[in-house]
């Protein structure tokens, strides 16, 4: 799992993309107390193939942009 620290409880948006730009996962306005996580999870509740990810968090003003691997 992915996991960025919220400690001032913001608004969170987390989108996860393939390698080819498809958006598979798209959280907005996320409210968590301390953290956001992703599951490896795609908006139909299936757990995504191994492979390389792309994710883009957004905490307020601040744009976090990186790779994931998953492996199963």
């Amino acid at each position: 799992p992915l996991y960025f620290p919220n400690p001032q409880n913001l608004p969170v948006t987390l989108k996860v993309f393939t390698r080819n730009g498809d958006l598979i996962k798209l959280w907005a306005n996320i409210r968590r107390s301390e953290e956001a996580m992703w599951d490896g999870k795609d908006n139909s509740g299936r757990y995504v193939g191994s492979g390389v990810y792309l994710y883009q968090v957004i905490i307020g003003d601040q744009v976090i942009h990186g790779t994931v691997v998953v492996a199963r």
